[in-house]
């Protein structure tokens, strides 16, 4: 719980203090690191996670931290659907752009070749009995199948005798008005490839593709887990985590840096860090970079049901995903869970004039905090805003990218609230 008659009166003197231990070229230059292309997405095909979890223990030794044991990793198995070394679309001809133009679907499998196109009719979604006896009179068999995105889930929903037909065609190709990635645990055939809308119209006659998709099984991946032990109650702990996992590669071409998502949030771990060490505090802090978010907040799920000590012992934890922006101010899910809780952070958050605004939100499955919700740990998931921010899951989003406003006024706020914890 937190207490603030004392606490509040030397916030000004604390967040001058702050303002000196965080290090915002450091900041900069980690971010810029977590993206390069060195670090492949921070995905699987190019042990992308394994050279992140290597730099981000790294850092956390120089930062100070302890691991649990003899290792800062705690390993877990997954599967994973991933893009290497070619993913290449030509729409009549012409040469299209992975990342930019197009995208392979998640759980695309591997396939090559050409095709022409057939033009699924839009009312096959709306359940148009007409349309849909065309559509079954129509061999698929060898071509490509186009059709909007928007209408797929209501076209398998509404048409599924139609989809056994569909099975049989050599390429899927989905058009959508924005491409945003995303990564699987599946590979299914036929191959399916996204398009931007503006790159191909429904009168398209042929294309040329080759997805080299490769379903990892039993790939053993990382959490990443340090601590700074407390001088007076040694058993009690703050936690601090991000995910450092993103989507990896678009074959040779492209891969997707994640600097929103989320090296951002791996960079104000380490800060933390740096300043905990500095100022040692009565309590434990913990600081766990989560690997396999993207693919089911697999990292969280795996440390939540094997802990490197009780979950019981943790006072509060605080998850952080997107935190590159903060323009628009901040969410915090799970307010609702503990309002008195998010009541006293928005006072401490006026007082210390931290970030524009502080929005509440409920619980939600959306990030790592979930796992240790349902097992009734106190937590908060915060994460910045800003609608002038356009890249989600997208090769632009590049360190070079952020706006970086609410990072500061974010890392004085947390320190702040742990400190008033206790």
């Amino acid at each position: 719980m937190f207490h603030f008659k004392i606490f509040l009166s030397s916030l000004f003197l604390i967040a001058f203090m702050y303002a000196r231990a965080q290090d915002m070229a450091r900041v900069r230059h980690n971010i810029g690191v977590l993206c390069a292309p060195e670090m492949a997405g921070r995905g699987y095909a190019l042990s992308g996670d394994k050279k992140a979890a290597e730099w981000i223990a790294a850092a956390f030794r120089q930062a100070g931290l302890q691991p649990f044991g003899n290792s800062f990793f705690q390993p877990f198995p997954l599967t994973v659907n991933t893009f290497y070394p070619q993913v290449a679309l030509k729409v009549d001809g012409t040469v299209l752009q992975p990342g930019k133009d197009f995208i392979p679907n998640p759980v695309s499998g591997k396939g090559r070749g050409k095709a022409r196109l057939v033009c699924l009719d839009t009312l096959l979604a709306k359940g148009d009995s007409l349309a849909l006896k065309n559509a079954m009179q129509t061999s698929y068999k060898g071509k490509g199948v186009l059709f909007r995105m928007t209408d797929y889930m209501q076209l398998l929903e509404r048409c599924p005798e139609l989809l056994p037909k569909l099975n049989q065609a050599k390429v899927w190709v989905g058009t959508a008005p924005t491409l945003t990635a995303h990564i699987s645990g599946q590979a299914l055939q036929p191959p399916f490839l996204i398009v931007h809308s503006k790159n191909i119209s429904t009168v398209a006659k042929k294309v040329a593709f080759r997805i080299d998709s490769e379903l990892k099984t039993n790939y053993i991946t990382q959490n990443v887990i340090g601590y700074i032990k407390g001088s007076k109650m040694p058993e009690r702990f703050v936690v601090f985590t991000a995910h450092y996992d993103h989507l990896g590669t678009l074959g040779k071409q492209a891969y997707i840096p994640g600097a929103n998502d989320n090296a951002a949030g791996v960079a104000m771990l380490i800060e933390l860090a740096h300043y905990f060490r500095q100022h040692p505090p009565d309590f434990s802090v913990c600081f766990i970079a989560f690997s396999g978010e993207e693919l089911g907040l697999l990292g969280s799920l795996h440390y939540t049901a094997q802990p490197l000590f009780p979950l019981a012992n943790i006072h509060f934890l605080w998850n952080l995903d997107l935190i590159g922006t903060g323009k628009d101010g901040a969410t915090v899910v799970n307010a609702s869970l503990h309002p008195q809780a998010f009541e006293r952070l928005k006072t401490l958050n006026d007082s210390l004039k931290a970030l524009p605004k502080l929005v509440p939100r409920a619980s939600a499955a959306n990030s790592d905090h979930y796992p240790f919700t349902i097992k009734n740990v106190p937590a908060f998931f915060i994460y910045l805003m800003d609608k002038n921010y356009p890249y989600y899951h997208h090769p632009d989003d590049k360190a070079e990218h952020l706006p970086l406003d609410g990072f500061s006024g974010l890392f004085r706020l947390l320190i702040s609230a742990c400190l008033a914890m206790f």
